[in-house]
């Protein structure tokens, strides 16, 4: 498999994985915790694991979120592309 095709897979990968988190990192933040640190910090409180199965930081939770925004942000790109 040559390199590009295995940045591919992660890179879906990962975007599946922010797909999936997304719903529980909202809930957080409408919780009212609003910094990085600190909905890492609930998330490691509750059980949730990262992608690797590892414990939450505030850098990798921040990642996740910009990842998560994009996909999102894309996908009402498409909508409204197929809309107009």
């Amino acid at each position: 498999m040559s390199t590009r095709s295995k940045r591919s897979l992660k890179a879906e990968a990962a975007r599946r994985f922010a797909e999936s988190a997304a719903p529980v990192i909202r809930q957080v933040q409408a919780s009212g915790v609003a910094s990085l640190r600190g909905i890492a910090a609930v998330l490691n409180a509750r059980g949730v694991r990262t992608a690797r199965g590892g414990r939450w930081a505030a850098t990798q939770f921040g990642a996740v979120l910009a990842r998560a925004e994009r996909t999102i942000e894309m996908a009402r790109s498409r909508r409204e592309a197929s809309d107009g």
